[in-house]
């Protein structure tokens, strides 16, 4: 272990010799660790460097047989921060839809522009870093797995995911496809209406906008979910398009779930007109 940590130091000196703050921590703590690449791991050039959605890989090195992979320091916190801590000013619905539309670009970069497909497996509000233009970055990529070909199944007693972003075939039988990935991105979405989190409530936050959409009059059950720091400072039209696109995303089902690609075309029409002030 002393070992491993002056690895550490070493490698940390040399990063801040080239006057950049980089920094990686260990998947279940906050103390500086080694990990090695392979077969089931994200952690490769090509994947941080083409999306501007995931975060920039600084530097893979090598010292004495320990492998360090620095990434990108943002220090502007992370989504479920901004969005459910207090003393924090509440996100606006524009800047909300960039989000979703940045976290849907890095999702289909994995599922759709690389070979073997990547499955990030732990999509949830924490680890979607926000930087300082309010730009979200995908990170945590210790449970992402390649998918070579269909669907895969962990292994019984395997670190499934995270409470209430798990698709219902993830959480009973363990399958693994893209579809998983859509299903969180769906809950994600729902966060970023209410500002509530994914486990609220006795049966989750999926369960608490569905219970809206079985109501005779969805619109005015939808607003009542609609995070209240906004105030009326939103287009409702346009969330309860967005709502309706996280209920196709987190389906039972997984085979009529969305894709990421056709989401973020969505996203990228709601978002321009979010921009020009109005609901295409």
């Amino acid at each position: 272990m002393s070992k491993i940590y002056d690895n550490w130091e070493r490698l940390v000196a040399a990063v801040l010799k080239k006057q950049q703050l980089w920094i990686l921590f260990h998947e279940h703590s906050r103390s500086p660790s080694t990990t090695s690449l392979s077969s089931e791991s994200c952690y490769q050039e090509d994947v941080y460097a083409s999306t501007r959605s995931s975060c920039e890989l600084a530097e893979l090195s090598c010292i004495e047989d320990s492998l360090f992979l620095v990434d990108e320091y943002i220090d502007h916190r992370n989504l479920k921060h901004h969005l459910m801590l207090g003393g924090v000013e509440p996100l606006p619905w524009s800047i909300r839809v960039q989000i979703a539309l940045d976290l849907a670009r890095g999702l289909e970069y994995l599922h759709e522009h690389t070979d073997p497909v990547y499955i990030h497996r732990n999509i949830t509000s924490t680890n979607i870093y926000i930087d300082e233009n309010f730009r979200a970055k995908v990170r945590t990529f210790g449970l992402t797995i390649l998918n070579k070909v269909g669907s895969a199944s962990l292994q019984h007693g395997r670190n499934l995911g995270t409470s209430g972003y798990m698709s219902p075939e993830l959480l009973q039988c363990g399958d693994v496809s893209p579809k998983i990935d859509v299903y969180a991105f769906g809950v994600v979405l729902f966060e970023l209406i209410s500002a509530k989190q994914a486990t609220v409530g006795p049966n989750g936050l999926v369960a608490l906008f569905e219970e809206a959409f079985n109501q005779p009059d969805q619109t005015k059950s939808l607003k009542k979910l609609v995070d209240r720091r906004l105030g009326d400072d939103y287009p409702l039209d346009l969330v309860s398009r967005v709502a309706y696109l996280a209920k196709a995303c987190t389906h039972k089902n997984p085979l009529l779930r969305p894709n990421m690609r056709s989401i973020v075309i969505a996203l990228m029409t709601w978002s321009s007109s979010t921009e020009d002030g109005g609901i295409k």
